[in-house]
């Protein structure tokens, strides 16, 4: 009888250890999200460099150049 618990026991245990892989469908959706974070990452990054390049352009121009007074 016991034997018969332990058995059961292991097969349950087995059975919770497998999981069903994800179909297609919820692959594609997890993609799809990954590659529109990426996507929010790289526009901000970009935005940050346009302003600081703007930002550096302009304090440029304010600057009278090198050996004028």
């Amino acid at each position: 009888m016991r034997a018969v618990r332990v058995c059961a026991f292991v097969a349950l245990l087995l059975l919770a250890g497998c999981q069903q892989e994800p179909d297609f469908d919820t692959r594609y959706e997890e993609a799809e999200a990954h590659i529109r974070k990426q996507a929010r990452e790289i526009d901000a990054e970009l935005a940050a460099n346009r302003k600081l390049r703007s930002e550096t352009d302009a304090a440029a121009q304010e600057e009278p150049p090198a050996g004028e007074p």
